[in-house]
């Protein structure tokens, strides 16, 4: 939390007030407090920014982000910002019914400010009946000569109804938000999936003796611009995860793909 706030600018002391509100409902990580803490988790992360976005006051937090993350996707949309067209993604892809909060903690795992796949906006509508939320990401073509946003996807959770309520209000987060949450858990998704690797060597069938097992030397925490690197390797695998189809799998999320995003990317109301 410290680290994020240092990053974006934001509270610590309200960040630190919803987080301990969050954390005595048992919707974070349970465990000691400080230096000796648990490794925060994406779910951790997806719970401390519905904090943010969806309850006006501490205390309400809890309840707001249970309410607001179990909303089901209700639909997708894309659009592609170059050649500016709207197209329906591959539903097999974004299987409506999955709740934002797991699929806002498996964004958390795969996305990133330097990644192929970037988190683009969370917009959160405020409502006693008819609370809606939307999450948009993008995909981006990485290569040494720079980079292309080629798709946005936006993905709208509500409970299936055409009506809404005479007033609302809307919390917003922007990519910096996202991305440097994204950013900061990227050393302890690495160190939980080598983990879980090293567990499968070791229970499971024997491997190729030319086959490495990583070690892990990676540090619990890290700055947004420790995590940036794009190496080859890395986009060839991001590519293969386009769609968040298999995602889900270090933030215990379902499967998958803040300010208002850009009038290009602004995404549209349903309902």
């Amino acid at each position: 939390m410290r680290d994020w706030c240092a990053a974006t600018g934001y509270s610590l002391p309200d960040m630190i007030g919803r987080g301990r509100a969050v954390r005595e409902a048992g919707l974070l990580t349970q465990g000691a407090l400080g230096i000796n803490a648990p490794p925060a988790t994406p779910l951790d992360g997806a719970v401390l920014l519905l904090a943010i976005t969806t309850s006006r006051t501490w205390k309400d937090a809890p309840a707001e982000v249970k309410r607001y993350g179990s909303l089901p996707l209700y639909k997708t949309t894309g659009n592609d910002p170059i050649t500016r067209t709207d197209f329906d993604p591959d539903p097999a892809q974004f299987p409506p019914g999955q709740p934002l909060l797991g699929m806002l903690a498996t964004a958390l795992e795969h996305c990133g400010s330097q990644r192929v796949e970037r988190l683009l906006a969370l917009k959160v509508d405020r409502s006693e009946a008819t609370p809606e939320a939307t999450l948009a990401f993008g995909l981006y073509e990485v290569t040494p000569a720079g980079e292309t946003h080629t798709k946005t996807f936006f993905l709208t959770f509500k409970q299936p109804t055409e009506w809404r309520d005479g007033y609302w209000e809307s919390g917003h987060l922007n990519a910096d938000f996202l991305n440097t949450m994204a950013d900061l858990l990227a050393p302890n998704v690495a160190a939980a999936n080598r983990a879980r690797m090293q567990s499968k060597h070791e229970t499971g069938p024997s491997v190729d003796a030319d086959e490495p097992i990583p070690s892990d030397e990676t540090p619990r925490g890290a700055n947004p611009e420790t995590t940036s690197s794009h190496p080859k390797a890395r986009r060839e695998r991001d590519k293969s995860q386009v769609g968040f189809e298999s995602y889900g799998n270090s933030s215990g999320g379902a499967p998958l793909p803040p300010t208002e995003p850009p009038d290009e990317v602004r995404p549209k109301r349903y309902g």
